[in-house]
């Protein structure tokens, strides 16, 4: 995909079931500039973060990955002061660099919880969570009143043959008046577009970039996989194969 064009294999046919390859068609075509943006700006708005005033404290975990890194950035485009958490200091770096956030934290050396007590003095009004386990419960040590906490994703404990245990410290969101929502695009499939156009724009206007780290070759797909697990990429990993056209991965 080069840069300015959109050029995409969608999904235009699935009744039921799995799709077959016949369902998918292949579209390109210059961004289009949406009638008005304030809807879509919303939308992204209070379906992604509940709600966020402007100047609101916004914490994301796995921030590097594809979707913690477009949650992240879309929180610096609507106002808040952004704080990222990714394991390593090279990923820290990109995104206060790279991507502009306010500070990062690297949970790889530890203290996460005693780091972000510093950065954020009068708490976390959201809280992004893709990783769950000792991040989250990090995360609700140091939530401000009525904050309001949105799970997106638990990656850490995907490979656990265990459950992981869950946060010992709850009654912090019985007091705090503390919201816990989950995430899931498909219950927004129908404000979806007004979504897609806004970002569409955001991009457009150079807010949102994007890099990624593309691999040809079925034989490739178990080392993806590895990566993503082991939070070795600091890139969207897509697998290209002549038959999975697009297969966007997720990656911590």
């Amino acid at each position: 995909m080069k840069s300015g064009i959109n050029r995409q294999w969608l999904l235009a046919r699935r009744p039921q079931g799995n799709a077959p390859l016949a369902d998918f068609e292949y579209r390109e075509g210059s961004v289009p500039d949406p009638a008005s943006l304030q809807p879509g700006e919303l939308l992204v708005r209070n379906r992604v973060f509940l709600c966020v005033p402007t100047g609101e404290t916004l914490v994301v975990s796995g921030a590097v990955g594809s979707t913690g890194s477009m949650a992240a950035r879309i929180g610096k485009i609507v106002g808040c002061r952004v704080i990222g958490i990714a394991g390593g200091s090279e990923k820290c770096a990109w995104l206060t660099e790279s991507c502009g956030l306010d500070a990062a934290i690297d949970y790889r050396q530890g203290r996460v919880a005693e780091k972000l007590a510093d950065l954020c003095p009068n708490g976390i009004d959201v809280f992004f969570d893709n990783v769950g386990g000792d991040i989250l419960q990090a995360a609700v040590d140091n939530m401000a009143s009525l904050g309001r906490i949105v799970l997106c994703g638990q990656i850490a404990s995907y490979t656990d043959a265990e459950p992981a245990p869950g946060p010992s410290n709850m009654m912090r969101i019985i007091y705090g008046g503390i919201t816990i929502q989950g995430f899931l695009q498909g219950n927004y499939a129908d404000e979806a577009a007004a979504a897609v156009m806004q970002l569409r724009e955001w991009e457009k206007e150079g807010k949102i970039t994007h890099r990624e780290d593309v691999r040809t070759g079925f034989a490739q797909l178990p080392e993806v996989f590895g990566d993503l697990f082991a939070g070795s990429q600091s890139r969207q990993q897509r697998f290209l194969d002549y038959r999975l056209y697009r297969i966007g991965i997720v990656e911590r």
